[in-house]
């Protein structure tokens, strides 16, 4: 893969970096790789070329490439970073294969802007709000690591628009006015490089949200992503600890920030900030429930949560969700549960006995089983685990050709 042509588009509407993207590997025209934001935060906005080798790395592993260039000289921290991001995945995922950074470092590595400060990657979820809420409480505003920007992407990860033209954003705009956090707007096309789910959760997250912040590094040195992963334990994901650190620079440190061990302990953390909860979001709905909130109270991840913050009697507090008390008779008897979420449900069941709520215990119980049944038993899931463990991912890495 080659990026070329590095380019700063100026409008007065918005303000863009591009690349062109050609394919050396992959049968796919040339596409255009950009990062934006909008015109208001020009003034915070530069050209960065390590952006766009973060942001091309993984779907070019992923399409077979061979190798990485590009006409720009990047930070030497990063190149070696990405050098160790490419053990990080290829140890996890045996399905795709290091390339080659053909990328020249620039003599010395670059540094921290004087001025600059520390960031969050901002979306309402529990793990960024759980983030924030630990920041607040443990920094002051003299603390180099006081979060002064709540970054926003508002393209390319969420399924709908959370721009300042969005609907989603007064309620973030309602979280930084009770933090005192600046929000900054960000976008990218990214995904076009790749739009698949699977390869977004297990391999593009991390890089997604670290690629446009070093177009940044006027106003920001250190940014940080909040953890989705179990921190006792995590299981590899797209963004991680081992691996969102190494999409860092000289200029800007990027930090796997986990305010608390686990899912289930962050959605009780955030379930007793009465100022924050009202505007948590724990879905990707993409239209106002009754209440006004963004949870559509169906789905795996706002049952969760809803369970969560009912046994802890915080639920009828979080007014984002409806309803404002649930039974085993309002949830639906076929919810799916992803196996990766097994661990922090099973702790929410030994909660839900604890507090009283067997009835619930015993239905989550349920869907974990009937997840573990589903996740096991069919016949491509066995055929994709043997051909990984025994045989490299080469039928996958086949099948993926094949597809381009």
């Amino acid at each position: 893969m080659r990026l070329l042509d590095l380019r700063l588009e100026e409008r007065t509407e918005f303000q863009d970096v591009v690349a062109t993207v050609v394919w050396e590997k992959r049968r796919h025209p040339p596409q255009e790789l950009r990062v934006g934001i909008d015109g208001a935060y020009a003034d915070m906005f530069e050209m960065a070329p390590e952006t766009f080798a973060i942001a091309a790395l993984f779907p070019a592993m992923w399409h077979f490439e061979r190798r990485l260039t590009m006409d720009a000289p990047i930070c030497p921290i990063l190149r070696e970073n990405l050098n160790q991001a490419m053990q990080v995945i290829t140890r996890w995922h045996p399905d795709v294969r290091p390339i080659d950074i053909e990328i020249e470092a620039l003599p010395e590595p670059l540094q921290p802007r004087s001025g600059a400060g520390a960031a969050l990657m901002l979306s309402g979820g529990v793990d960024s709000l759980a983030s924030l809420r630990l920041n607040r409480l443990e920094t002051t505003p003299n603390d180099p690591g006081w979060f002064r920007y709540g970054l926003v992407i508002s393209s390319g990860f969420d399924e709908f628009d959370i721009s300042p033209k969005g609907e989603f954003w007064s309620d973030l705009a309602s979280i930084a006015n009770i933090t005192e956090l600046d929000l900054v707007p960000l976008r990218t096309n990214i995904r076009e490089l790749e739009s698949g789910n699977y390869f977004f959760l297990q391999y593009l997250q991390g890089a997604l949200l670290a690629h446009p912040v070093h177009n940044l590094a006027r106003a920001v040195s250190q940014v940080a992503i909040a953890s989705s992963a179990d921190a006792v334990d995590p299981y590899p994901f797209g963004t991680h600890p081992d691996l969102d650190p190494l999409f860092g620079s000289g200029s800007l440190q990027v930090i796997h920030h986990e305010a608390r061990p686990n899912r289930y302990e962050k959605i009780r953390f955030v379930g007793q900030w009465d100022e924050g909860l009202p505007y948590l979001r724990a879905c990707f709905k993409t239209e106002r429930n009754s209440a006004g909130g963004w949870n559509c109270g169906r789905c795996e991840k706002c049952v969760g949560t809803m369970l969560t913050l009912q046994m802890d009697g915080r639920l009828e507090a979080a007014t984002s969700f409806v309803p404002d008390h649930i039974s085993v008779s309002d949830l639906s008897p076929d919810l799916k549960l992803t196996h990766a979420s097994h661990r922090n449900y099973r702790r929410l069941a030994e909660g839900l006995d604890e507090h009283g709520y067997a009835d619930l215990a015993a239905y989550l119980r349920e869907r974990m089983a009937a997840a573990e049944q589903r996740t096991y038993s069919t016949m491509r899931s066995r055929l994709k685990r043997f051909d990984l463990a025994y045989l490299g991912g080469f039928f996958t890495r086949t099948r993926r050709r094949i597809a381009g």
